[in-house]
C-alpha cells in the first residue's frame, strides 16, 4: 500500500507539510501491521496444551445463553430454576478431566482410589486441594488456571449454550459413564462423544468442582454478566458447587443442568476436576 497516497486521498489538508505526512504514513503503517495479530484470536474449539503436563483446553468463545432448567431438559430439581440469561467472557477449558499422571505431575502424588491407570480422572480430591492444584500448575508459568464457575461450566458443557440435555446432544449412552453402562468404576478421559467445542466427559465420569459457593436461591438473583457465587445466601450449609455427575449416578442426574454439592473439605471417589485457563497467556 503507498500510504501517502492513501493519506492524500483521505486527509487532503496532510500535503501542506511533508513532515506531518511522513508521520502519519508511519502511523499507518503501524496500525496496519498490528491487524493480523488482532484477527487471529482462536477458533472455537481450537486446542492449546499445556507443556508441563501435557494437559489439552480448547478455546471457548464468549456468549450469552439460558441457563438453568430449560424446555431441552428434565427431571430438574427446585434449586436448578429458574431459567435465567447469563452471559460469559471467553475462556480456555480443559477437554478432559484431569487424570492421575497430570496430578502427580504438579503434585508429586495421586490422592485416588485406583493408582493402576494415569489416564483415569483423578478423585478423591476436595475443593481446597483442586484450587491448590490450579494454584500450582499456575506458578509454572504457562497460564493462569483455576476452577471454572458453573455459569461457564454448562455453558461450555452445552457446547456454547446450545439446548443440550446432555453434553453435545447425544443420549445419555454415547455421552457420558452413568451407573447405567459404568459398571461401577470411573473409565480413562475421553472414552464417550465430544461435545461441539471438543470437550468430553462433561456428562458423568467424575463430578467437576465449580468455583462457586452453593446457593439453592442464587439463580433467582444472579448476575447476567459472568456470575460467581461466593455467598450461600439462605441455604444453611457451607457447600461448594460440582457439575456434570458421575459414573454412579443415575443418566438423569448426568445432565448439563444438574447442581451437585459438596464440603470443600471433602473427598469422594465420584468427585474429581476440570481445570480453566484464563485467556491472555503464552
Amino acid at each position: 500500500m503507498d500510504c501517502t497516497n492513501f493519506l492524500h486521498r483521505h486527509l487532503p489538508g496532510l500535503h501542506a507539510h511533508p513532515l506531518t505526512a511522513l508521520f502519519a504514513s508511519v502511523l499507518l503503517l503501524g496500525v496496519l501491521s498490528s491487524l493480523p495479530a488482532l484477527a487471529a484470536a482462536p477458533k472455537p474449539g481450537e486446542v492449546w496444551r499445556e507443556p508441563a503436563t501435557g494437559m489439552e483446553f480448547a478455546w471457548v468463545p464468549g456468549g450469552c445463553f439460558d441457563m438453568g432448567c430449560g424446555p431441552w431438559t428434565q427431571d430438574c430439581e427446585l434449586y436448578e430454576y429458574p431459567v435465567h440469561r447469563v452471559c460469559v467472557d471467553g475462556f480456555w477449558l480443559g477437554r478432559f478431566e484431569v487424570t492421575q499422571d497430570q496430578w502427580r505431575r504438579v503434585m508429586g502424588a495421586s490422592p485416588a482410589a485406583n493408582q493402576g491407570d494415569g489416564a483415569l480422572p483423578v478423585e478423591l480430591v476436595s475443593w481446597h486441594e483442586a484450587k491448590a492444584f490450579a494454584e500450582r500448575l499456575s506458578s509454572l508459568g504457562a497460564g493462569v488456571f483455576r476452577l471454572p464457575t458453573e455459569a461457564q461450566w454448562e455453558f461450555a458443557a452445552r457446547s456454547g449454550g446450545r439446548p443440550e440435555r446432555f453434553a453435545g446432544g447425544a443420549p445419555e449412552d454415547a455421552a457420558g459413564w452413568n451407573y447405567e453402562n459404568s459398571g461401577g468404576r470411573s473409565h480413562p478421559a475421553g472414552g464417550k462423544a465430544g461435545n461441539g467445542l471438543g470437550l468430553f466427559d462433561m456428562t458423568g465420569n467424575v463430578f467437576e468442582w465449580c468455583a462457586d459457593v452453593f446457593d439453592r436461591g442464587f439463580y433467582a438473583r444472579s448476575p447476567r454478566n459472568n456470575p460467581l457465587c461466593t455467598d450461600p445466601g439462605g441455604t444453611p450449609a457451607d457447600w461448594r458447587v460440582r457439575r456434570g455427575g458421575s459414573f454412579g449416578n443415575l443418566a438423569r442426574d448426568t445432565r448439563t443442568a444438574m447442581r451437585g454439592k459438596l464440603e470443600p473439605g471433602s473427598r469422594d471417589e465420584f468427585t474429581g476436576l476440570r481445570l480453566l485457563r484464563e485467556p491472555g497467556g503464552k
